[in-house]
């Protein structure tokens, strides 16, 4: 029998026992009063420690949730029981806690600013990249006696423009060979002075032109002709500079003969370097971008790089242009005041097409050649 049933016959028994007491009581109390009439009192209900009365539950199939003293005889401290809790969701991980997230969204916040300024400073420094020479490379002067680099075969070139009665008057030189390979510079800087002090005018470089309109240089290449208008009002220095060394008319130092020459100085050259969306540079008698031509000379018309396809001078710092030029394939205001732009050139379609030619960096890995420049005038 379990401690409850046994609990439970002991209160009954404690009960009946009253009862039959009390019955006692009340015959003895009938025999002597006689015929007293009957009471209709009620029974007080027992007392005592193991008297108390069990309820059971008022509604049937309701569990009763009222306060019971524990089996034990001793009969400790009442229980509350409660009824079951109601049913919730899983419980969230222990990472989303109030104590993880604001510390998660916080990290996840540094991260996402951090990715946006590496990008605008990406962006940045790619608009600020320039066009410019590379610095040449000082190597030792040729030992007297040396017999001169061999070189590949020379291409056939074109002869000076018409007009150029004095192109032989000076060396002309090794014409290049289009090969697209760079050019040993045996000599990279002139050892005696420029033959022209570092003058020659826009009369000396137009000199034998037939015709009265606008100066016009025809690059052709080996994708393909560019049509460029020179700006001599513009950029007079600058314009006589390029139709005196495109004609062969204009004295620059030949690093790979090691002497001062006269001879179409772009014929056989190259675009050595190559930027899509930016610009297409060339002009070097190196072929590498470290090449120049002896001499340098100041800036003109450094405003206004806001249209794609604008002939401009490379240089490497103020007033250091020689004979690099680049051309634009956008515009590009960080460039102005520094670069000079002597030239409008079409169709700008081809500079786009050379200039997502396929590269190692930025030199083309199959060259673009720049086969000649000849000067005319429109009309």
């Amino acid at each position: 029998m379990s401690k409850k049933k046994k609990v439970v016959d002991a209160r009954f028994r404690d009960r009946n026992a009253q009862e039959a007491q009390g019955a006692q009581g009340a015959g003895a109390a009938k025999g002597s009063a006689g015929a007293a009439p009957k009471s209709t009192a009620k029974p007080t209900p027992p007392t005592g420690k193991n008297t108390r009365p069990l309820h059971a539950a008022s509604t049937p199939g309701k569990p009763r949730f009222d306060r019971v003293r524990s089996a034990s005889r001793g009969g400790e401290a009442p229980v509350e029981l409660t009824p079951p809790e109601a049913e919730s969701g899983p419980a969230l991980p222990s990472w989303l806690s109030a104590n993880l997230v604001f510390p998660l969204l916080l990290a996840v916040g540094f991260v996402a600013v951090g990715v946006w300024v590496y990008r605008d400073r990406q962006e940045q420094a790619e608009l600020h990249r320039d066009a410019g020479v590379y610095a040449p490379e000082v190597t030792d002067a040729a030992v007297p006696g040396d017999a001169a680099a061999p070189t590949a075969p020379s291409a056939p070139t074109a002869p000076a423009d018409a007009g150029a009665t004095d192109a032989g008057a000076a060396d002309a030189g090794t014409a290049l060979a289009l090969n697209g390979d760079p050019v040993e510079a045996r000599v990279a800087e002139p050892s005696s002075p420029d033959p022209r002090q570092g003058r020659f005018t826009l009369d000396e470089a137009t000199r034998g032109l037939a015709g009265s309109g606008d100066l016009v240089a025809d690059i052709d290449t080996s994708m393909g002709t560019f049509q460029c208008t020179l700006l001599s009002g513009e950029a007079p220095n600058t314009v006589a500079n390029f139709v005196g060394l495109a004609r062969g008319l204009r004295d620059f130092w030949d690093p790979s003969a090691g002497r001062w020459v006269r001879r179409p100085f772009y014929d056989g050259s190259i675009f050595h370097r190559v930027i899509p969306g930016f610009m297409i540079q060339g002009g070097d008698v190196l072929r590498s971008g470290y090449g120049g031509t002896g001499y340098e000379f100041g800036d003109e018309n450094v405003t206004g790089h806001n249209a794609a396809g604008q002939l401009c001078m490379a240089n490497h710092g103020p007033n250091t242009n020689g004979g690099q030029f680049f051309i634009t394939e956008a515009p590009r205001t960080h460039l102005d005041g520094t670069y000079s732009i002597f030239g409008r050139c079409t169709p700008t379609e081809l500079v786009g097409r050379v200039a997502r030619v396929e590269t190692n960096g930025e030199r083309p890995r199959v060259p673009v050649f720049i086969r000649s420049v000849r000067v005319r005038r429109s009309a």
